[in-house]
């Protein structure tokens, strides 16, 4: 699958009952400060309500926890511009129904936009390589045969971002900054889910991890764990269970420990944040229901890599040998996601009219 084909926007105009999402986490490892970007296209079950977009940017410090926001912004469908090859998502002007909104667009390697007003007026020019190999966590075939009521693929994986962002009368410049730029699409969000992402680790300057997991609900889809990492130079690809591998999981908001293993490794992941460096994002999902998302790009991690020297058996444990370690301070991006809100997470994600 070639990057057109990645980021190509799946929504048609007959489309019900779906959302489509194309988001940019990135770090800018001076200052600290962490950064969440979100291109949105929102169908509606109910027919009577149109599609809309909306437009997000979370910003969150580590030095001043107290300065993290975010906001979002509504617009209408007739301010959207898409073109599938060379790809290009627009959020165009105004004035629309006598509203006017600040363009905004993504295309392979930029990333512009304004959202807010005041003091959380922000504006966003961000530049990477535009060359990349896409990373699909499911097999190429299952994206073109319509059998995935949700999906996610990574166009840029793994990269670097360059540019400038602006808060009110701030102004940021990027150089250097690690991230990704991913797109995900489907029907409702799971009852809980779970995300973590990170390309810059302390002792692996080549190291990467992304993980979903969308742990047993009563009330949910089938349990599925989704983990790709790559530790000193060993590349490990999990789907539990449809690949015949198992996970573990478990969470609270700003912890999160996760294990799997196959019959050849196994990968131990430990996620920490404190709660003042996350930021609650309220969703909507297609059906009209809520359901919140804990957002934080500050978050630390550490990732462990086993492989199997002894196989149990007889009430015996298998033996596992450590084959690499790698760690990330405040540079793992991370979400806990379900059907409702924390409040023991003071941040909130505000949504703004146009300035």
């Amino acid at each position: 699958m070639n990057l057109d084909q990645a980021n190509a926007l799946r929504w048609t105009a007959a489309a019900r009952g779906c959302y489509e999402v194309y988001y940019l986490t990135l770090n800018d490892l001076a200052s600290e400060t962490g950064y969440w970007i979100r291109y949105v296209v929102q169908a509606p079950e109910i027919t009577e309500r149109s599609a809309e977009l909306e437009l997000w940017f979370a910003f969150l410090d580590r030095r001043n926890p107290e300065r993290s926001f975010g906001v979002f912004e509504r617009r209408p469908l007739a301010t959207l511009e898409s073109r599938a090859a060379p790809f290009r998502l627009g959020f165009g002007g105004g004035p629309v129904g006598g509203r006017r909104f600040e363009p905004a667009e993504l295309r392979h390697g930029l990333a512009r936009g304004e959202v807010g007003h005041g003091g959380r007026r922000v504006r966003w020019h961000l530049e990477w390589p535009a060359a990349s190999e896409p990373v699909l966590p499911f097999p190429e075939a299952l994206y073109s045969s319509g059998d995935l009521p949700g999906a996610m693929i990574y166009p840029y994986p793994a990269t670097e971002f360059t540019g400038t962002i602006e808060i009110g009368d701030r102004r940021l410049v990027i150089e250097g900054a690690p991230g990704e730029q991913s797109h995900i699409w489907g029907r409702k969000h799971p009852p809980h889910w779970l995300w973590a992402h990170c390309n810059r680790f302390d002792d692996d300057p080549a190291g990467y991890l992304e993980v979903s997991c969308v742990p047993a609900s009563a009330d949910g889809p089938p349990p599925v764990h989704m983990l790709i990492a790559r530790v000193h130079g060993r590349e490990v690809r999990l789907i539990a269970p449809l690949d015949g591998s198992a996970a573990t999981s478990e969470s609270v908001p700003g912890r999160w420990s996760f294990a799997a293993e196959s019959e050849r490794e196994r990968i131990e992941l430990e996620v920490n944040c404190p709660l003042e460096l996350i930021l609650e994002a309220p969703y909507t999902d297609p059906d009209g229901s809520s359901c919140f998302c804990l957002h934080s790009d500050l978050a630390s991690c550490r990732l462990r890599l086993l492989e199997r020297v002894a196989a149990g058996g007889a009430g015996r444990e298998p033996e596992w040998e450590n084959v690499g370690e790698v760690s990330s301070e405040g540079c793992c991006h991370v979400e806990w996601g379900d059907w409702h809100e924390h409040p023991e997470v003071e941040g909130r994600i505000e949504r703004v009219g146009p300035g």
